[in-house]
């Protein structure tokens, strides 16, 4: 999760997964802070959900033109 909150660009914090009990005010927090962001954030994510899959598709095009591949023998 903490990959792709960083992915994203979204403002994160660590937490300690041994210490949840000490982090949970902490993992609270963090959590209300992006569902007030709401359709905001909502967009943001999809945005850039949407511009991750073109380049998924453009990196699959590349590597299917690239010699030796599976398409091109």
């Amino acid at each position: 999760m903490q990959a792709l909150i960083e992915m994203s660009g979204l403002a994160s914090c660590t937490f300690d997964a041994l210490s949840i009990d000490q982090e949970k005010e902490r993992m609270g927090q963090q959590l209300m802070s992006y569902i007030a962001q709401g359709d905001g954030l909502r967009n943001q994510l999809k945005l850039w959900a949407e511009e991750k899959s073109k380049n998924c598709w453009d990196n699959v095009t590349y590597l299917k033109q690239f010699p030796g591949s599976a398409t091109t023998a």
